[in-house]
């Protein structure tokens, strides 16, 4: 038999659940004119339909329940006490758990939380009986449980200005007008939205913000989050992270976003679900002067080159970057940093031969850049390593090949010789140079001996690196395998024969295959678990639930999209995830 404190304690969990999602009520003006202006942070689910079909489809159900965490539930019998308190809720409500969400949330939702942490939420129900109904059974739970403690009292009632308020204890406070229900973190904060409802006054609805939010959300937008930048940056802690994120790496990839938010007032987050492909679009405000940027050198003229695909393939990165003018500006844009630069600069003088980096080295290549990553094929001749590290390989393409490239021949052959001499200090094996050839193309690769055949289980994890250098058709392949170096060259030709184009507008591109990153930590599911009980300081039986429940939530994400774009100075970007849910 179920106790009463879990029964009262999943009545409220399920009562909190099936309010949180936004539209208008029937019967009842917009939300957003019932909730106070000057709102931090608000968000408002139109679309309810598309997030609950998703949410509510077979597929992703069967998704959650075959996580690991709800799987330990099932075995422990805490999964049948959840279905048994979803039955109870089904039979007072005399409806399914699904129907009831659909009609419970399918008005909308809106939530705005304020600069003296109050939290207002909102929903809009499609039938105001079955509201009361639910409001009614939780009350009446929550009294028995309040009596049943001796503290009959914390559960209480009480009339303002028409509007009859309840609450379970201090921290909340909550009324249901009409097919509206509202809910405070604060008994205060709900008077407040009465007397706005009777009195008028500024609201969300007139907000500067969130009316430049929704316009930039646009009508498709089946939920939309408004970010007050200009009052959130008032808070030290957030302006102290924003102006921290300055270094030169991080400046480089993300192109200006940091400034973009330190200049911002509003940042607009659109999110549209289309059957199991979620899209979130960010737009902030925010307009960067190029000229005192990292932006300055994010090149859209003609755009980002489109990833490369090869075999195993993992993630991929490109960026359109002037690398030249980038490093020669170094001193305005990261002052703070000279010496470190100038100690990266000694060190790259040492294997371009003391040429001027910025001038004489990144002056010869164009601004594409791409990065990638793929799994690994293991030959038989050296055995799988222990732990697996996916291949990478950087490509870009080069502005005089037949000069270039002998510097960068030599450049290479230093880099692998400093990595033998260190090695050689430690008595470690080094590596050893070769000249393979592929297809039409020779390149370079360096290469550990083949281990002893009784080494070759769980082999050393230096056996993930057979570092390649490539220079087919004017492009620049650095690959940390000789097998991705092969894929690359095969990529790069077939690319070559084809009409070479950029996404317009867009400096910035990223692509993660979920389900090939999910065989990889399966791969390395006992290094991973080891270091979580080392780092966390977790059980075995807690570190395994851990990396199990990462691996499944990944193995769900399909291909991951990531971009990031600058019109008229403002920085926006867009993520699309294609979940692969289990099979319906």
């Amino acid at each position: 038999m179920m106790s009463r404190s879990r029964l009262i304690g999943a009545a409220l969990l399920m009562a909190a659940v099936l309010t949180a999602h936004v539209s208008a009520a029937d019967d009842l003006p917009p939300a957003s004119q019932w909730l106070p202006a000057g709102a931090l942070l608000a968000v408002e689910v139109s679309g309810t339909a598309d997030v609950l079909d998703l949410a509510l489809s077979d597929g992703m159900i069967d998704t959650v329940s075959a996580m690991p965490p709800l799987q330990q539930k099932k075995q422990d019998g805490g999964l049948d006490q959840f279905k048994t308190i979803v039955g109870y809720f089904e039979a007072n409500l005399g409806t399914d758990w699904k129907t009831a969400a659909r009609t419970l949330l399918g008005g909308g939702v809106t939530l705005a939380l304020y600069p003296d942490k109050t939290v207002l939420l909102i929903v809009d129900s499609k039938d105001a009986a079955l509201l009361e109904e639910l409001r009614e059974f939780t009350t009446t739970v929550a009294k028995g449980e309040a009596a049943k403690k001796g503290n009959a009292d914390s559960i209480r009632s009480g009339e303002y200005r028409g509007a009859t308020g309840w609450t379970f204890g201090d921290k909340e406070a909550h009324a249901v007008v009409g097919n509206r229900l509202i809910v405070a973190n604060k008994s205060d904060a709900l008077k407040r939205v009465v007397d706005l409802r009777e009195d008028g006054g500024a609201a969300l609805a007139d907000q500067a913000e969130y009316k430049a939010a929704k316009a930039a959300a646009g009508p498709k937008a089946d939920a939309f989050l408004m970010v007050n930048m200009g009052a959130l940056k008032q808070v030290p802690n957030v302006q102290k992270g924003l102006d921290n994120v300055g270094n030169p790496v991080g400046s480089l990839l993300l192109a200006g976003v940091a400034d973009s938010l330190r200049a911002a007032n509003l940042l607009t987050l659109a999110l549209d679900v289309d059957g199991d492909t979620i899209s979130l679009a960010a737009v902030s405000d925010g307009k960067v002067d190029a000229a005192k940027s990292s932006v300055a050198f994010a090149k859209t003229d003609g755009g980002a080159l489109p990833n490369l695909k090869v075999p195993g393939f993992l993630a991929g990165f490109s960026f359109c970057r002037d690398l030249h003018s980038f490093y020669a500006a170094k001193d305005d844009l990261f002052p703070e940093r000279t010496g470190g630069l100038i100690f990266f600069e000694n060190m790259m003088g040492i294997f371009f031969s003391g040429r001027d980096l910025a001038d004489d080295v990144l002056s010869e290549t164009e601004p594409e850049i791409r990065v990638l990553a793929a799994r690994q094929k293991y030959d038989e001749e050296i055995g799988t390593p222990k732990t697996q590290i996916p291949a990478f390989a950087a490509v870009l393409r080069m502005k005089n090949p037949e000069k270039f490239s002998l510097v960068m021949e030599e450049a290479w052959q230093k880099a692998v010789g400093l990595v033998n001499f260190t090695r050689g200090q430690k008595a470690e094996p080094g590596l050893i140079i070769d000249r393979p050839t592929h297809g039409d193309t020779q390149f370079t690769v360096a290469r550990f001996a083949a281990p002893k055949v009784e080494e070759r289980t769980d082999a050393d994890v230096r056996f993930n690196f057979n570092p390649a250098l490539a220079m087919p058709d004017g492009y620049l392949i650095l690959s940390s395998t000789e097998g991705l170096a092969r894929d690359l060259i095969d990529a790069v030709k077939k690319e070559a024969s084809e009409t070479l184009a950029g996404i317009d507008e867009v400096h910035s591109l990223a692509e993660v295959d979920g389900t090939s990153v999910a065989t990889i930590l399966l791969a390395n599911r006992e290094q991973l678990v080891r270091n979580n009980m080392i780092e966390e300081g977790n059980s075995r039986d807690q570190a395994e639930m851990a990396i199990d429940s990462l691996v499944a939530i990944v193995s769900h994400l399909g291909r991951t999209k990531f971009e990031i774009r600058n019109e008229s100075g403002a920085t926006q970007a867009r993520f699309v995830i294609e979940l692969k849910l289990a099979a319906k």
